[in-house]
């Protein structure tokens, strides 16, 4: 849950798994590993420096919370109070015997948490499973500490708003064209902490894209390739405001500027020397709802002959090529992420979905040319437009003729239709 406060930002919620800080965690075991020098091994008193060492730390140091390790043996700081109760209730109750007593352990009250008795083992064969001094005890889960790459986030964290107000304004050229803006680089520790190298983010409040831009970050931190989806509706920008006189009559015209001048943060420059081999990506596509590029058939009997004649020519004539494209590209199954490129193809122009799994031709004047060139190509899909056939059947019946033909001698079938 993210509150916003007047000048601070409040991360609550105490089951959000975060990563730990690689820097802590190594600090951590080289202390560890001076600690057993000095102290030959005493864990007792390896211990006690530890909880020293936290207990000096700063509320607001990312190694405080570390200090829940509350116990060590060589394989360093560890605790073994956790949870193996099947969440929510219901789990498996196979039997567990114990070790000693070699009689059955008590049942967690809703079921182990492992699925299996062998996925069970296999903790209890790593030494991530800690029994009672009898089976009248249930087994706990141990945690070592240098083997964990999660920790729990604290309660409390804080953020300045004013900061990401200021890294908002100096993004657009010193003007405050969005009212409270979040921080990105919060909004990326949580993209980072919650999702994988490579989710998709869904945003349906965008804003001012913030998201967005926190995933660019996070993408440019980790060389991780998240991608995501905003959705903003085009609400009116009040007129006489700071955001009017820049240019701005939308709020989302403001997301989509927020990413275009974000993601000039993290592309490389032409004279920059690339350390990585990291292919940063940061491209993104812009969409707008609208209305179909091709006139929908009414079925109203009664003006069935104009209906007839609006389909001669059913394509909408103030859509752009990319216009019809995209929509028939996700008519046929692909989403908008995918890349699609044009090319000529017997003196025509046609787009390339997804490296030509389907091709895509706009011509108005379809050749017999182009279809042995479409055929050429192999793909898994053709689209054309039916007027570009000028009521040519025999054409028409010719090309259907020809993917076919094409088709057989792979056994797959090339799918050819028009709009």
């Amino acid at each position: 849950m993210l509150v916003y406060a007047k000048n601070e930002l409040l991360l609550r919620d105490n089951e959000t798994k975060l990563r730990a800080p690689k820097e802590g965690i190594d600090e951590i075991k080289e202390l560890f590993a001076d600690l057993r020098k000095r102290h030959n091994d005493d864990w007792e008193a390896i211990r006690a420096d530890l909880r020293q060492y936290f207990a000096e730390l700063e509320e607001d140091d990312p190694k405080k919370p570390l200090a829940r390790f509350t116990k060590v043996d060589e394989k360093g700081p560890y605790r073994d109070d956790g949870n193996i109760n099947w969440p929510g209730g219901g789990g498996p109750t196979y039997e567990v015997l114990h070790p000693e007593t070699g009689r059955p352990c008590k049942l967690p009250k809703s079921g182990w948490r492992y699925p299996t008795k062998e996925r069970f083992d296999e903790e209890v064969e790593k030494g991530r499973v800690v029994f009672g001094p009898d089976e009248t005890t249930v087994p706990r889960v141990r945690t070592n500490l240098f083997e964990n790459n999660d920790q729990v986030l604290t309660s409390v964290q804080y953020s300045y708003a004013q900061t990401a107000t200021l890294e908002f304004e100096e993004l657009f050229d010193g003007k405050r064209v969005f009212e409270n803006p979040k921080n990105y680089r919060d909004i990326s520790k949580l993209i980072g902490y919650l999702t994988g190298p490579d989710d998709l983010i869904l945003d349906f409040f965008a804003g001012s894209g913030t998201s967005g831009h926190a995933a660019f970050h996070r993408n440019f931190e980790e060389g991780s390739g998240r991608r995501f989806i905003l959705v903003q509706l085009p609400e009116p920008i009040q007129v006489g405001t700071v955001a009017h006189e820049a240019g701005y009559s939308q709020i989302s015209e403001i997301t989509r500027d927020r990413l275009v001048r974000a993601k000039s943060l993290y592309a490389p420059k032409p004279d920059q020397l690339q350390l990585s081999s990291f292919d940063h990506d940061f491209g993104f596509r812009t969409f707008k709802l609208n209305r179909s590029t091709l006139r929908v058939w009414e079925g109203n009997a009664k003006t069935l002959e104009s209906e007839l004649d609006l389909h001669v020519q059913n394509v909408d004539p103030s859509a752009t090529p990319e216009d019809i494209v995209y929509e028939l590209l996700l008519k046929a199954g692909f989403p908008l992420t995918t890349k699609v490129k044009s090319q000529e193809m017997a003196g025509k122009t046609v787009y390339s979905v997804e490296d030509g799994s389907l091709l895509i031709c706009l011509d108005k004047e379809i050749t017999s040319e182009l279809i042995d060139a479409l055929a050429e190509a192999d793909p898994l899909q053709v689209i054309c437009l039916d007027e570009g056939f000028k009521g040519n059947d025999q054409l028409k019946a010719n090309a259907v003729q020809t993917f076919k033909a094409r088709a057989a001698s792979r056994e797959t079938e090339i799918v050819f239709r028009t709009v």
